[in-house]
């Protein structure tokens, strides 16, 4: 709870100041101090260009492996992440998250799976337990408000394609 605070807050005075990071940087960090250690540390190490690599790197390696539903959605969301770390200044977070409108069940996920496989058994679920989470809706207004037209790739599809996927791979995917 306290570093959550301690980043909450740091966004705040980011935000509130009308300074640069820069600028607030100097302000807080005590020459000679552990912060001021930590950043430098950070900043040698190339953190901002090192994460971008990482989720470049991981689209590429997503890419290569072929396409599937967590190939698709991974895209997806590296795509997304691409943008935050390029383009986006807010201290505020963003979802990155398809719409409420487009949510789905347990069972609307089951479905798709059991459709793609062309599974033709009985389905059971297992009602002496829990039936999930509660739900939390996602409004990604925000993320609609800088990228109205961002695509995400259709449920079906990407379940459709993982299943394909899977089976033409079925040998090396789960070793």
């Amino acid at each position: 709870m306290q570093k959550s605070a301690v980043f909450q807050g740091a966004g705040v005075l980011l935000r509130d100041s009308g300074k640069l990071p820069a600028e607030l940087k100097a302000e807080v960090c005590t020459p000679g101090g552990t912060t001021i250690h930590g950043i430098h540390a950070l900043e040698k190490e190339g953190f901002r260009a090192a994460t971008m690599g990482a989720v470049e790197a991981a689209t590429e390696r997503a890419r290569d492996l072929g396409k599937n539903v967590a190939v698709e959605q991974s895209l997806d969301l590296a795509r997304l992440f691409l943008w935050v770390l390029r383009e986006y200044d807010e201290v505020e977070p963003i979802i990155l998250s398809v719409g409420e409108e487009d949510e789905l069940t347990v069972k609307d996920a089951v479905d798709a799976v059991v459709e793609a496989f062309g599974f033709e058994g009985e389905v059971i679920y297992d009602t002496s337990k829990s039936d999930g989470q509660i739900k939390k809706t996602a409004n990604n207004a925000k993320l609609r408000k800088y990228l109205p037209d961002f695509k995400f790739t259709p449920f079906k599809q990407a379940v459709k394609e993982t299943c394909d996927w899977f089976v033409a791979n079925y040998d090396t995917a789960r070793k």
